[in-house]
């Protein structure tokens, strides 16, 4: 069966969407000013080889490269 025309599995993005929330849950920020700052330490959890992996997760090619 093939997969319809929007896939969150076919889009890397949603993995680094789920692993940002993963972390703002962990936080439990309670005000405006706690949201901002839980969501950069977020942003900073999510490294160059998770995105690779986001990548090679949902079927890209991914070329072999250092990091």
């Amino acid at each position: 069966m093939p997969t319809p025309r929007y896939s969150p599995d076919c889009n890397p993005i949603e993995q680094g969407f789920a692993k940002l929330k993963a972390a703002l849950r962990r936080a439990a920020p309670r005000t405006f000013d706690d949201v901002v700052i839980a969501t950069g330490k977020a942003m900073a959890t999510i490294t160059a080889q998770d995105a690779r992996n986001f990548f090679q997760d949902a079927g890209y090619l991914v070329p072999a490269q250092h990091l």
